[in-house]
């Protein structure tokens, strides 16, 4: 089985609040004319207004993957904007349901934060929360929010953070996406399942001492294949925390096929791409 532990499913059946050209707005401002931002809006575009949720579990299905974590981004108190909701996946995820896992996504930084939380998972049944620190522009190390980490343990849900380097939106603030700061949650819940996203590049060591500390880190391997070879695998192996490392493509900023051929590319045993592509999340996420 190969499951993904991270996709964005921007289809016509993800809502972009309070609408595409808004969020694009607050999201980008005037660096929307710079080269890159144009190539992640123009993407982003296409596929809101062209592909539907059935199309989006087709091209990860076909490229053999077997489940995908489906993810939003609230964005509520910085940005005044969401892309999806979790409403959206809970729909996405129940229409397809041995093929989504829905997490949720709650700006911290909210007031009604652990409300919204338990609304998610109690009511809408999603499995997870998802956040982005550079993005929603909060130190996840602070004290003041350890009432959403309590929720998120009293739920029995993992959570799910950006770590490292963050590119694809100019006006995030990339200090806040440091692994290092995901070091005093780990030891406070040592029971709370904490997945960090993209490889933490370029801070390599940085996960790799936090995934052999705590028992309750991950990390996954999204996003920066060209960085691979500079990844440090065999830390992994050497220090038996082979099971640490989860398979995420980000998907859109990764085509599926290519993010599954990396894997397979690398240097490391078979049993090692193994648990990476699947044996590993199935464990994580409790899936049979």
């Amino acid at each position: 089985m190969i499951i993904d532990v991270h996709t964005h499913p921007v289809c016509k059946d993800l809502t972009p609040t309070p609408d595409p050209e808004t969020l694009i707005k607050n999201l980008f401002g005037e660096r929307a004319k710079t080269q890159r931002s144009q190539m992640v809006i123009n993407g982003f575009l296409f596929l809101h207004e062209n592909q539907t949720i059935e199309e989006f579990v087709n091209a990860f299905t076909s490229a053999g993957i077997d489940k995908a974590v489906i993810v939003p981004m609230d964005m509520t108190t910085e940005y005044g904007s969401q892309l999806g909701t979790n409403e959206d996946i809970a729909r996405m995820m129940n229409k397809i349901p041995d093929k989504l896992i829905g997490f949720s996504s709650v700006d911290p930084r909210r007031k009604d934060a652990v409300q919204v939380l338990e609304h998610a998972v109690k009511d809408l049944k999603l499995k997870g929360l998802k956040l982005v620190p550079p993005l929603q522009k909060f130190e996840i190390s602070d004290q003041k929010y350890n009432p959403l980490w309590e929720k998120a343990l009293e739920l029995n849900i993992p959570i799910w953070t950006h770590a490292g380097h963050q590119s694809s939106v100019p006006t995030s603030v990339a200090k806040y996406g440091h692994p290092m700061l995901i070091d005093e949650i780990a030891r406070r819940y040592p029971d709370l399942t904490i997945i960090m996203g993209h490889l933490s590049a370029p801070w390599f060591m940085d996960a790799w001492s936090l995934n052999l500390r705590h028992e309750n880190v991950y990390l996954d391997v999204s996003v920066w294949y060209s960085l691979y070879p500079y990844f440090p695998w065999s830390a992994y192996t050497d220090n038996g925390i082979e099971h640490k490392l989860l398979f995420a493509t980000d998907f859109p900023f990764t085509p599926f096929p290519i993010g599954i051929q990396a894997v397979k590319n690398l240097p490391i045993s078979e049993e090692f791409k193994r648990k990476i592509l699947g044996e590993n999340a199935q464990k994580v996420l409790n899936i049979k």
